[in-house]
């Protein structure tokens, strides 16, 4: 029995060995999100203030910032593996402080390695379980904070809880909710919370928050800061979404998760209703936020599977609950068959390990062109209109390039000879100029770097109609009219 006991104590840790394996061999990004926040991190050391920003968020670029410092791209994303591990691991002893997981050491090995499976068979789980993005932190904040939570240690639990904040927006939703969820479990739970300590433990909750306002009060001398600083916006610059919001919450739990997640909450709001409470209110609070940012096309939510990342722990949890009649003997086996189907279908779409995009080949291969066909100082003309030109260029060369951003400003403003290049689909879904509009500016094709960049492929899957490849612009003049098209 000790072998067995040994062998599924190995397999959470094998799951995150994958991972760190995935993070040393990925050539390319999962998004250009995680370009931005790798550069805000590796920023940070030469503009510390880079860690108040409210997109970047403190605790993701804080974080990987350590990592960007001691080992580059890698070295954060060794944290991110990191970090995904310390979730999975709380997502069981979160399973065991419940009383879902048996204590005897046999059991309770074989009940953390199911959470654990069941944690991974969240395919943008996998996915970002090595990647430089925030969803993870906040799973890695939450499910400690329930854990503390049941353990009755209600002030270490807020504080952790307030660390969410710092990671994703989600956070202050989770912070303002705080205050009466613990009432609610107080209550459920026969614990005694005299009001002063309730007070306190409300107040610890906001103390990340207040630390990252008074840091930005001394960063920015400014104590009104977030009014300038936060991107605030009623509307989402993507609009209504809320069907692909119903679409994203399928393929979040790979669609087959969602039956055993039900029938795990059915069965503990009838006999288990502290974990109800503990792992129903977090899914379904989250999934409810999103199904009305998205629906309603609020604030910047695009009703992205990979949200559900942050109450992965909980889902795994309450799937675990659901399939309860299945023998751990016999479940252990299948999940580990789906878990590796999973990562093989994964890696056929170019997303285990993580390959390039077509844009990315393609911003690549426009680089090289120019690198053989213009003298060095090219890198001083460039517009980097792509987080990933900013992230190749300064690969091969320190010399800083200018993301574009969402204005045209710097378009305008830019001399002639000005080379812009950008990947077209975050350019064209971040609805910046179109070809008439870059006309409008001064700007032409460069027809030979186009055509020098045009067979570059990447491996990651698109869905067919997705605007790929690489734009490649030269201004020859200023401009005379208003941007279009």
């Amino acid at each position: 029995m000790q072998q067995s006991t040994s062998f599924y104590r190995v397999v959470p840790w094998a799951l995150v060995l994958a991972s760190l394996l995935f993070a040393a061999v990925s050539p390319g990004f999962l998004e250009n999100d995680e370009i931005c926040h790798y550069l805000k991190a590796a920023w940070t050391w030469h503009d510390w203030k880079q860690v108040l920003d409210v997109w970047g968020r403190p605790a993701c670029t804080g974080i990987y910032a350590l990592g960007a410092a001691i080992g580059g791209l890698f070295g954060a994303r060794l944290l991110a593996v990191g970090i995904t591990a310390l979730t999975v691991f709380g997502a069981a002893r979160l399973a065991q402080r419940l009383g879902l997981i048996e204590i005897e050491p046999h059991a309770a090995a074989k009940g953390a390695a199911i959470v654990a499976l069941l944690t991974f068979a969240q395919p943008f789980v996998v996915m970002h379980s090595f990647t430089v993005m925030t969803e993870m932190l906040l799973a890695c904040a939450w499910v400690w904070a329930a854990v503390l939570l049941v353990e009755k240690r209600l002030l270490l639990a807020s504080i952790t809880l307030g660390l969410g904040v710092l990671a994703r927006p989600e956070g202050p939703f989770a912070v303002t909710l705080w205050p009466v969820f613990i009432i609610i479990w107080s209550r459920l739970t026969a614990t005694k919370i005299s009001v002063p300590r309730w007070l306190l433990a409300t107040l610890l909750a906001g103390l990340p928050a207040l630390a990252w306002y008074l840091l930005g009060v001394i960063g920015y001398d400014n104590w009104q800061w977030p009014l300038h600083a936060f991107p605030w916006s009623a509307q989402s610059q993507y609009g209504r979404t809320g069907g692909k919001f119903i679409l994203s919450t399928l393929l979040a739990m790979a669609v087959w998760l969602w039956v055993p997640i039900v029938i795990g909450a059915r069965r503990l709001l009838s006999a288990h209703r502290e974990a109800a409470l503990v792992l129903i209110v977090p899914l379904a609070a989250f999934t409810g936020l999103h199904a009305i940012l998205g629906t309603f096309g609020l604030m910047g939510s695009y009703s992205m599977p990979r949200y559900f990342v942050s109450v992965a722990p909980f889902a795994a949890i309450l799937a675990f609950a659901g399939l309860h009649r299945i023998s751990l003997n016999r479940l252990l086996p299948a999940l580990v068959g789906i878990v590796v189907t999973m990562a093989i279908l994964l890696g056929v779409l170019g997303f285990l390990p993580t390959q390039q995009t077509d844009d990315q080949a393609q911003v690549d291969a426009a680089i090289a062109y120019f690198d053989q066909h213009e003298p060095a100082a090219w890198r001083q003309r460039v517009i980097a209109g792509d987080p990933y030109v900013t992230w190749a260029l300064a690969q091969r060369d320190s010399v800083s390039a200018t993301w574009a951003g969402n204005g045209d400003a710097i378009l305008q403003a830019a001399p002639p000879g000005a080379i812009l290049i950008f990947g077209r689909e975050l350019w064209h879904n971040e609805r910046r100029p179109g070809d008439a509009g870059l006309r409008a500016l001064g700007f032409v094709p460069h027809e030979a770097a186009q055509a020098h960049t045009s067979a570059a492929r990447g491996r990651q899957f698109r869905l067919p109609g997705t605007i790929t490849g690489a734009g490649v612009w030269v201004k020859q003049f200023a401009a005379t009219a208003p941007t279009g098209g």
